[in-house]
C-alpha cells in the first residue's frame, strides 16, 4: 500500500511543493489521486525561467542550447511509404507525435522568453499540430527565421498567429511566401493581439514580387496605442517610408497615439531620399542602417522634416 495514499491533500501538496514544476509533474503519474491533486493546483508549482527554446531544421527542440528532443531519421519502412506519393510535394513534412509531446511539456514546464523556429519547413499539418501545443501558453517572443512557407495556405498562416498568446513576433527571411501572407488580414490580426512586431527580408514564389505596406495596415499601426513596428527596407520597398508619412499627414492628430515604427536599411543613404515634409510628434520613427554582411546595428536616426539627421 502506498504509504501517502492516506494523507490529507493539503499535506501531500505541502510535500510536492518542495520540488520544481518539472519534477513534481513528473508525479502525476502515481495514481489517479496526485494527478487530480496536481493538475487542479497547477499554480502552486511557478514555471522555470528560461530565456531560448529553439526548434531547428532537423526538428530538434533546444532549451537553453542544450538538446531536449531530437526527431529520428526517416526509417527505410518511412522512406518507401513516401516513395508510394505521386510528388514529394504531397508529402507532410511534420514531425512526429512524440516531437510535439516533447514541446508541449517544454511550454508547460518553463517561462519562456524567446521561442525561435530556426530554418524550418512548415506546412499546413504542422501549423495545426502547433496551434495545438501552444493553446493556452503564453510566451514573451516568436521568431520565424529563415522558415520555408512554402507548403503552407494563407488562411492556415493567419489561423495560427490568431492562436498566440506572445507580445513580440519575429519574421526574419521568410522563404517562398505566397504573395498575400503579409496582407491587411495578417496586419489587422497583429496588432489586435500582438505588442511588437518585425519584418526582415521576405523571398516570395513570385520572384519578382517585393514586400510592401499597405495604407490601412500602417494606418493600423499608427492607431494603435504603443505598438511597436520595426521592418526591413532597401532600395526595392523604400516606398514604405514615404506611405508611412502619407498616411500620418492623412489622419487626424487625434486619431494618432504613441508608437514606435524603425526602419533598418543596409544603404545608408536611404532615408535621405525620403526625409518626410512634416512628422506627427506622436508617433516615434527612426532609420537604422545595419552592416548587412554582419547584420550588425550601427547607426540610429530619428527622421525629422527639414532637418539634418541627429
Amino acid at each position: 500500500m502506498n504509504p501517502f495514499s492516506d494523507l490529507p491533500p493539503e499535506i501531500v501538496l505541502n510535500i510536492l511543493s518542495q520540488l520544481d514544476r518539472k519534477e513534481a509533474f513528473k508525479l502525476k503519474p502515481v495514481c489517479k489521486r496526485w494527478n487530480a491533486l496536481l493538475t487542479c493546483n497547477s499554480h502552486l508549482f511557478p514555471k522555470i525561467p528560461t530565456q531560448l527554446l529553439q526548434i531547428t531544421k532537423k526538428n530538434s527542440i533546444k532549451n537553453e542550447k542544450k538538446i531536449v528532443y531530437r526527431e529520428a531519421p526517416a526509417t527505410q519502412t518511412r522512406k518507401r511509404k513516401i516513395a508510394h506519393i505521386s510528388t514529394a510535394k504531397e508529402a507532410s513534412i511534420c514531425p512526429s507525435e512524440c516531437f510535439f509531446s516533447h514541446l508541449r511539456q517544454c511550454l508547460e514546464n518553463y517561462s519562456i522568453r524567446i521561442v525561435s523556429f530556426d530554418e524550418v519547413s512548415l506546412d499546413s499539418l504542422y501549423l495545426k499540430k502547433l496551434s495545438q501545443a501552444f493553446h493556452g501558453h503564453y510566451v514573451d517572443t516568436l521568431t520565424l527565421d529563415m522558415v520555408d512557407l512554402g507548403r503552407i495556405q494563407t488562411a492556415d498562416f493567419h489561423g495560427f498567429l490568431k492562436t498566440l498568446n506572445v507580445r513580440r513576433l519575429s519574421l526574419n527571411w521568410l522563404r517562398d511566401a505566397t504573395d498575400d501572407l503579409l496582407n491587411a488580414e495578417f496586419f489587422a490580426n497583429v496588432v489586435e493581439r500582438i505588442k511588437s512586431l518585425q519584418i526582415g527580408y521576405v523571398n516570395y514564389k513570385n520572384s519578382k514580387r517585393v514586400f510592401t505596406i499597405g495604407e490601412n495596415a500602417i494606418e493600423g499601426i499608427v492607431r494603435t496605442p504603443k505598438f511597436e513596428f520595426e521592418v526591413a527596407v532597401d532600395k526595392d520597398n523604400a516606398g514604405i517610408i514615404k506611405e508611412t508619412f502619407k498616411v500620418l499627414d492623412r489622419l487626424p492628430n487625434t486619431d494618432i497615439h504613441f508608437s514606435t515604427i524603425n526602419f533598418t536599411a543596409a544603404e545608408t543613404d536611404l532615408a535621405k531620399c525620403h526625409r518626410p515634409k512634416s512628422c506627427r510628434s506622436k508617433v516615434k520613427i527612426y532609420c537604422e542602417y545595419r552592416n548587412s554582411h554582419f547584420d550588425v546595428r550601427y547607426k540610429r536616426y530619428r527622421l525629422v522634416p527639414n532637418k539634418k539627421f541627429h
